[in-house]
């Protein structure tokens, strides 16, 4: 079933470097995304510890999330769930080292103002490279 699905991703039919060559199985959407940060996390990791060897730079961990986010009910996915930080009780602050940007909303966001599309998507945008220059 694992090799089936696979290989309904393009690059994978062609046997591309970047092929998917694994798959996970999982239950729900927040098991899928507690199992996404802690591959995120344990990549990072390495990819840490193989800049701190070669550049002696302390590593820093950061997740950038879209603020009133839910994302799961895990521990992790907590974290990264904006909506709990204001509305919780089990979880009253965000943490440092995740970094809200708001909802990309044209309608009744931040810059619902824009002149059209491209502008906004600009604005909302910067927000985003900001969070990953931090």
């Amino acid at each position: 079933l694992s090799q089936k699905l696979s290989n309904l991703f393009p690059s994978s039919s062609r046997g591309d470097a970047d092929s998917l060559t694994k798959v996970f199985f999982v239950n729900s959407g927040s098991e899928a995304n507690d199992l996404a940060l802690r591959l995120a996390r344990a990549y990072n990791k390495k990819q840490q510890n193989n800049l701190h060897l070669q550049k002696g730079k302390q590593p820093k961990q950061c997740i950038i999330t879209i603020d009133h986010a839910y994302h799961g009910h895990t521990l992790a996915t907590l974290d990264v769930s904006p909506y709990k930080h204001h509305h919780g009780t089990e979880i009253t602050e965000c943490p440092a080292y995740v970094k809200r940007i708001p909802y990309p909303d044209m309608y009744r966001g931040e810059h619902s103002n824009c002149k059209d599309e491209t502008e906004a998507t600009e604005q909302y945008s910067a927000y985003g490279e900001d969070a990953c220059q931090e």
